[in-house]
């Protein structure tokens, strides 16, 4: 028999894909820093709030995630399998780290998802 020792919670979470023009992610991350902490105050049980699961700055980042690992020489020519991101999400994601964007991709807890899309929303890409 398996025992969980660790902090356990019955909550679930949504996705979103930020796109922040470089110029702003100092900013941004200090943003969805104090964002997270006021989540951590506000929520009556152990959360996070957001966590930021991956930061693409480049094609070949965004690549690996897509396909899953790293692409072989199929995949290469060919493009990323989509295992992680659909193929239009993956277009758009691709377009705005082509336009100097850098794309954030975070859990965001369901209890905190209206607040985190009234304050994000225009930054946001995609949700997965």
């Amino acid at each position: 028999m398996k025992l969980k020792l660790d902090f356990v919670t019955n909550s679930s979470s949504s996705s979103f894909i930020l796109s922040v023009p470089k110029r702003m992610i100092e900013n941004m991350r200090k943003s969805l820093d104090e964002f997270r902490k006021k989540c951590s105050e506000d929520i009556v049980y152990e959360s996070t709030g957001i966590n930021i699961a991956y930061e693409f700055t480049n094609k070949a980042e965004l690549d690996e995630y897509t396909n899953d690992g790293e692409l072989d020489w199929i995949s290469k020519a060919t493009g990323p399998f989509y295992e992680n991101l659909s193929e239009d999400l993956y277009s758009v994601c691709r377009e705005a780290i082509k336009n100097e964007y850098i794309v954030f991709y975070l859990w965001v807890d369901d209890a905190v998802c209206d607040k985190f899309d009234e304050e994000y929303g225009g930054y946001v890409i995609g949700k997965n």
